[in-house]
């Protein structure tokens, strides 16, 4: 049979969201070595948080990707849609 078509467009892992800057990057920097990583932050009512987003990857691939990362120490890695245009509005 035909396989399905595969979705398209990317997608970010979050691997966390912590209200210290120095927590985030600890975790940014473990991911680094083998994930391109960022760190965004977002202004809350009483504090910064900071998102950490391993990604972007291929949609196609996401539960190969979230799996990975949850088998890697990441048990609350879910999807993230991301945008950097959002973010700035």
């Amino acid at each position: 049979g035909k396989s399905l078509p595969k979705p398209a467009g990317t997608f970010y892992v979050q691997l966390g969201f912590f209200s210290s800057i120095d927590n985030a990057e600890q975790i940014a920097y473990t991911v680094q070595a083998s994930y391109p990583v960022l760190i965004v932050s977002k202004e809350m009512p009483t504090y910064m948080g900071y998102r950490v987003l391993a990604g972007p990857a291929p949609l196609a691939d996401k539960e190969d990707v979230l799996g990975d990362f949850r088998d890697a120490g990441f048990p609350d890695a879910f999807a993230s849609f991301f945008s950097f245009f959002h973010n700035l509005l």
